[in-house]
C-alpha cells in the first residue's frame, strides 16, 4: 500500500482563522532574527528585497554553528520573492535553523553561500520539525543546499543549484524524514553520493521535479541525480537528464532495500564514468523498483567492465517495467553485455516496452544463470549486439523497427503506423496486450498534421504551476489531435468545484488558469483539489493544493 506523508494536513490548517501580525524587515526590526525573535505563532515576517546576513545566531542544544535565522515554532519568513529578497551567509555558517520546530514556512527569497564543517546547510531541518519551503532558490551553498533530518518538510516550487556537500549536493532527506518535493528544479549540484538528491531511510513524494546536471565527486559515488538507501519514493512526472556518477547509477542509484515507484518520467543523457560503473540510467541493488511509462533513453556506460547503459538490475526483487521505452543507450567500453537492460542474479519482469537501437551491447543481457526476466509483449529490435531474449519469453514478443517519430532527434513518440501502436500489433491483434500502447511516448509526430484515420486523441496532463498555489494556477497539457476536452477541479469528497473547460480544441499544447474560485465565484477554502481532464472518454488527474 502506498503511503503518504502528512504535509498536507499542515496545508490545511492554513484555512483556520488565525489573529496573526505582520512584522516587518527591516521597517520593525532591522533583522530577520530580531523579527522572528519577537513574532509569536501565526505572525509572518515580510522582508523587504535587499540583501541581508547576520550570520551570528547559535542555535542552542551546543551546536556550535552560527546562523542567519534561528527559526521558531508557528512563524512564516516571506521574501519579496527569489533575486528580491537575498539571505547571503557569506560562507559564514547557516542560513535557517530549524530544530524541534513545527508549523514554519520559509518563502519567496533567495539563500545563498551558505557553510559549515558540519550541516551547514541553507536551510537545515532537524529533530521533528515541520517545514514548508515555498518559491526559494537555494544556492552556491558548500555543505548542502536543503538537509531534513527526522523532519517533515514540503519543498515546492523551488530551485536548488550550485550546491556541493558531503552527501545530497542540492536536498538531502535522512534520518526518517518525510519529505514531498514539488514542482521543483534540482540542477549543477554535487557531493560524493546522491549528487543531486541524497534520499537514506526516509520517505519522499515527488513530482513534476528536474533533476539536471548533478554530478558525483568521488571514484566509487552513487546516483548522480539521486541515490535513494533505504527508502522509499515515490516519483512521477520527473525528468532526470544530463546527471554523472563516478560509479553506479549515473541518473538514479536505488540501494539497500529501498522502494521505488517511477511514473511517467524521464532518464535521458546520464552517464557512468569510473570501471565498474553499471547502470548508466538507473542502477537497482537489492530493492524494489517499479517503473510505469518511463523514457530510459541516450544513457551511457564509459569504463572497462561496466554494464547495462540504461538500467543495471543486480540482486534486487521485484522489479517491473510496463510501457517502458529503453532506447538508444550506449556502452563504451564492454562488448557483448548489456547495453539497454542488463540483469544479474534477478528476475524482472517486463511487458509491453519497447527495448531498441542500443549501441555496444546487447538489448537484453543476463548475467548469471539463476537470472530469468520474464518478458512479454515487448519490442526487442535494432540493438547492436543482438535482439535475443534471455529468460523467460512470456509471449507475444516481436522484433520490428518501433517507428519512433526521429531517433536522431530523440523524439521517441511513436508514428501512427508503429507495430506498438494499439490496434498494430504484427500478430494481427490476437492477443490482450495489443489493446495497448508500448512503451512510454504516446503516438503522434506532429499534432497538427494527424489524419482523419487517428481519430484517438492522446492526451497528457504536463502541469499545473504553481502547486502549492494562492491565489491560482496554471493547468497544462497537451492534445495529439483535435477534441473535445473538458477540465474540471473536484474536493476531496469528490464534489465538482468548477468546469474550467469543456468545448472542442485544436490539436497541441493547451493551457487554463484555475483562480481558486467555485462555480459561484467565491473563493475556495484552503485544502487538497484535484483536477480531472477528459479527452475521448480516457481521464487524467492530478492533484492541487490551495494554501491561502
Amino acid at each position: 500500500m502506498k503511503r503518504r506523508i502528512p504535509w498536507a494536513a499542515a496545508l490545511l490548517l492554513l484555512a483556520l482563522p488565525v489573529q496573526a501580525d505582520i512584522i516587518n524587515v527591516p521597517g520593525d526590526y532591522p533583522t530577520i532574527q530580531e523579527a522572528v525573535d519577537n513574532a509569536g505563532p501565526g505572525d509572518q515576517v515580510v522582508v523587504a528585497a535587499g540583501t541581508y546576513g547576520d550570520v551570528t545566531h547559535l542555535p542552542g542544544d551546543g551546536d556550535t554553528t552560527r546562523c542567519a535565522v534561528v527559526m521558531a515554532s508557528g512563524i512564516t519568513v516571506k521574501g519579496a520573492g527569489p533575486g528580491e529578497t537575498i539571505l547571503d551567509a557569506e560562507l559564514l555558517g547557516r542560513g535557517f535553523h530549524c530544530g524541534d520546530v513545527t508549523d514554519v514556512t520559509i518563502r519567496d527569497m533567495t539563500i545563498r553561500r551558505s557553510f559549515a564543517e558540519l550541516y551547514g546547510a541553507g536551510i537545515y531541518c532537524k529533530d521533528g520539525s515541520d517545514v514548508d519551503i515555498i518559491n526559494v532558490i537555494v544556492e552556491d551553498c558548500e555543505d548542502g543546499g536543503i538537509i531534513s533530518r527526522g523532519s517533515s518538510t514540503v519543498i515546492a516550487n523551488c530551485i536548488a543549484r550550485n550546491n556541493l556537500a558531503k552527501q545530497g549536493g542540492g536536498i538531502s532527506i535522512e534520518s526518517g524524514s518525510t519529505t514531498a518535493i514539488l514542482n521543483s528544479e534540482v540542477t549543477g549540484n554535487s557531493s560524493p553520493s546522491g549528487g543531486g538528491m541524497f534520499l537514506r531511510g526516509s520517505q519522499a513524494d515527488i513530482e513534476n521535479c528536474l533533476f539536471s546536471g548533478n554530478f558525483i565527486t568521488a571514484l566509487n559515488g552513487a546516483g548522480g541525480g539521486a541515490a535513494i538507501v533505504s527508502s522509499t519514493a515515490e516519483i512521477v512526472d520527473t525528468d532526470f537528464l544530463n546527471n554523472t556518477a563516478g560509479g553506479t547509477g549515473g541518473g538514479i542509484a536505488v540501494l539497500e532495500e529501498s522502494v521505488l515507484n517511477l511514473s511517467n518520467a524521464v532518464v535521458h543523457g546520464n552517464e557512468t564514468t569510473a570501471s565498474y560503473g553499471p547502470g548508466g540510467g538507473l542502477f537497482v541493488d537489492f530493492s524494489e523498483v517499479h517503473l510505469q511509462e518511463v523514457t530510459i533513453t541516450r544513457n551511457t556506460v564509459n569504463g572497462s567492465g561496466s554494464d547495462g547503459g540504461g538500467l543495471y538490475v543486480f540482486f534486487a526483487e521485484p522489479v517491473t517495467l510496463v510501457q517502458c521505452t529503453v532506447a538508444a543507450n550506449d556502452l563504451v567500453d564492454s562488448p557483448d553485455l548489456g547495453s539497454g537492460i542488463s540483469v544479474s542474479f534477478a528476475s524482472p519482469t517486463i511487458e509491453k516496452s519497447i527495448i531498441a537501437f542500443n549501441t555496444g551491447g546487447t538489448g537484453i543481457y543476463c548475467g548469471d544463470q539463476s537470472d530469468d526476466p520474464v518478458i512479454s509483449c515487448t519490442d526487442v529490435y535494432g540493438n547492436e549486439d543482438g535482439d535475443d531474449l534471455c529468460g523467460t519469453d512470456g509471449g507475444d514478443n516481436f522484433s520490428l523497427d518501433p517507428l519512433f517519430c526521429d531517433l536522431a532527434g530523440d523524439n521517441y513518440r511513436l508514428q501512427f503506423d508503429s507495430p506498438c501502436f494499439p490496434g498494430n500489433h504484427p500478430d494481427g491483434g490476437m492477443y490482450t496486450c495489443d489493446r495497448d500502447r508500448l512503451g512510454a511516448q504516446d503516438p503522434g509526430c506532429d499534432p497538427a498534421g494527424v489524419h482523419d484515420g487517428a481519430a484517438v486523441a492522446v492526451t497528457r496532463i504536463l502541469s499545473n504551476h504553481p502547486n502549492p498555489f494562492t491565489p491560482s494556477t496554471t493547468i497544462r497539457f497537451e492534445l495529439a489531435a483535435p477534441a473535445r476536452a473538458t477540465l474540471a477541479v473536484y474536493d476531496v469528497a469528490g464534489r465538482r468545484v468548477r468546469t474550467l473547460l469543456d468545448r472542442p480544441l485544436a490539436a497541441g499544447p493547451q493551457q487554463v488558469v484555475w483562480d481558486g474560485r467555485d462555480a459561484s465565484g467565491a473563493a475556495s477554502p484552503s485544502g487538497i483539489y484535484y483536477t480531472r481532464l477528459t479527452v475521448d472518454g480516457t481521464e487524467k488527474t492530478r492533484r492541487m493544493v490551495l494554501a491561502r
